[in-house]
């Protein structure tokens, strides 16, 4: 019994040590995240606070977890006043960009881009600060914790009179149709203040400058609004912001967080010989769907596998001597896709 309790304690040693190390940096995930689904994004009102001002300092911050590349966040418009924004580019790279002039043909003031690439259907924090005075302005970015982007220039960012836009960009012509965000998102909040490393990722805010606050917690009977606004005080003065489209509201779809995006893995590719035709193929079970497809032989055009709807496949390559499969497995807007080649070998010997 000594024992046990023994064992019993070191384990829960372990799991305090742990959260001791990461819990800070999962635990303000909470009981939802709001999903964005590649055509949707959220407006909020313009003000001046959401410029990048001289003689001031900003700091955005929240959670992604993307199924592609696309746009974080954006307060932009090339013909009208240029800005700034956040974003997924080159599968996985983090970019801030702005401009300190009114047009996107002027010249960009400051393009910074990771040459690290995040991992996709994974969750990750991410935080924004930007100090300006009367003559520079400083921008880091930090992603999971560390620091993977910084400059300072000379100069400010252009103020812009668009709307902040979280999930969209709005492009030279004016639409929203190129680089909207697909993923999830939790807990956004932008503060009128530099925050320290120690600030960042909080379970809960504490700093009194939080200006605007995203939960993505569903509040009322109208899930059309999301209501977490400058839960510190502050002095933003907005009302509801309402999830839209370029042409349409779209409800507000909150998902779990803890729900993993889908992953697919069908391993190496298989060899069969000595009769051998059939063969299994298994892949992640971290999908609500599954759909299967075949080109036979490699290379040639792919159809449909009828019947084919679990990430378990018993697949006969018949009288043909190859065949490519390719899963792609589907979890709310996002999916994931895997392929792999299945030869058939009259002797192994030949290919050993």
């Amino acid at each position: 019994m000594n024992l046990l309790l023994s064992c019993f304690f070191k384990k829960i040693l372990v799991l305090l040590l742990l959260y001791s190390m990461f819990g800070n940096l999962y635990s303000q995930i909470s009981n939802n995240a709001l999903n964005f689904n590649g055509s949707n994004f959220l407006t909020i009102n313009e003000t001046p606070q959401l410029d990048l001002q001289a003689n001031t300092s900003t700091t955005f911050e929240g959670w992604i977890r993307f199924c592609s590349d696309g746009t974080i966040f954006s307060k932009n418009w090339c013909q009208g006043q240029a800005g700034y924004y956040l974003s997924i580019i080159n599968s996985g790279k983090i970019r801030f960009w702005g401009h300190n002039v009114t047009a996107c043909n002027l010249g960009v003031y400051m393009n910074l881009t990771t040459t690290q690439s995040f991992a996709f259907n994974t969750w990750h924090h991410f935080a924004v600060t930007v100090v300006a005075n009367s003559t520079t302005t400083a921008v880091k970015v930090f992603m999971n914790g560390s620091l993977v982007l910084s400059s300072t220039q000379n100069g400010q960012f252009n103020n812009s009179n668009q709307n902040l836009l979280l999930g969209a960009y709005k492009s030279i012509a004016g639409s929203y149709t190129a680089l909207q965000y697909k993923g999830d998102m939790d807990e956004f909040r932008v503060y009128s203040s530099e925050l320290s490393s120690s600030e960042l990722g909080l379970a809960v805010p504490t700093n009194s400058n939080l200006i605007l606050h995203y939960a993505f917690e569903p509040q009322g009977t109208n899930a059309n609004t999301e209501p977490n606004i400058g839960t510190l005080g502050g002095s933003f003065n907005g009302a509801n912001k309402l999830l839209s489209s370029p042409t349409t509201s779209t409800p507000l779809n909150y998902v779990d967080p803890y729900l993993y995006l889908p992953t697919t893995d069908l391993g190496p590719d298989i060899l069969l010989g000595c009769g051998i035709n059939t063969t299994s193929l298994v892949t992640n079970n971290s999908a609500t769907s599954y759909s299967w497809q075949e080109s036979v032989p490699i290379g040639g055009s792919w159809s449909s596998i009828s019947g084919a709807n679990s990430n378990t496949l018993n697949y006969n390559l018949g009288g043909n001597s190859s065949a490519s499969v390719i899963v792609t497995g589907s979890l709310g807007f996002c999916t994931a896709s895997d392929t792999i080649n299945i030869i058939h070998v009259n002797s192994f010997t030949n290919v050993l």
